[in-house]
């Protein structure tokens, strides 16, 4: 299955049909890493506002070759950073509109006093 051929691969499996400078393949594992984890995010969030938070079985995780605590772990610290920043780009949206808010309610005059645009 080749969501588990990490078990059956060397790193020299990895290098091979491309730039093969460590650097670079970091790299693009970093990115590929982080589109994986954002795919899994939203699977498993569609799951649980679906009501199907244990829809996953043992089966499921055997043959994926992933214990299902190191899931659960992860999903658990991915969930709570994911909401952590949510919470404040919502902060920071609403900071901005207040801000905004407020420089409607001055005259030209002042807002550039204070530094903004007419």
């Amino acid at each position: 299955m080749p969501c588990n051929m990490h078990n059956d691969s060397s790193p020299e499996d990895w290098l091979r049909g491309g730039d093969l400078s460590i650097k670079h393949n970091a790299d693009a594992l970093r990115r590929q890493l982080a589109e994986v984890e954002a795919m899994l995010c939203m699977v498993l969030r569609k799951l649980e506002d679906g009501g199907y938070a244990n829809f996953f079985t043992q089966q499921d995780f055997d043959d994926a070759g992933v214990p299902e605590p190191h899931v659960q772990e992860w999903w658990n610290t991915h969930r709570r950073l994911d909401d952590t920043r949510r919470k404040a780009a919502k902060l920071d949206r609403e900071r901005k509109a207040l801000i905004e808010e407020a420089l409607a309610l001055l005259s030209p005059a002042h807002r550039a006093a204070l530094g903004y645009k007419k």
